[in-house]
């Protein structure tokens, strides 16, 4: 092999390897972001049993309040219990 060839092999080497690295260090920069990312979910149950709804809420309080407001809405004489729940998700 040539010396030619031989130093071509090492930059290609070098290329990768920085390429890869890149790539590996971009990626674990993503990683810590999805893991702390959290969903607050509203499950909402229906007057009969068989139907449920689940709707992405941005923040625990808000799911609190829109929640209120449809028991509020819905379940004026039906039930004495709460028919939702609000999930942390992630």
């Amino acid at each position: 092999m040539s010396s030619e060839d031989q130093q071509a092999l090492r930059l290609r080497h070098r290329y990768l390897m920085r390429r890869f690295l890149f790539v590996t260090l971009f990626a674990s920069l993503l990683i810590p972001t999805v893991a702390k990312a959290e969903s607050v979910w509203l499950v909402l149950l229906g007057k009969s049993s068989d139907s449920m709804e689940k709707i992405q809420m941005q923040s625990m309080e808000q799911c609190e309040e829109e929640a209120k407001k449809w028991v509020d809405k819905v379940y004026v004489s039906f039930s004495k219990s709460p028919k939702y729940i609000c999930l942390k998700g992630k």
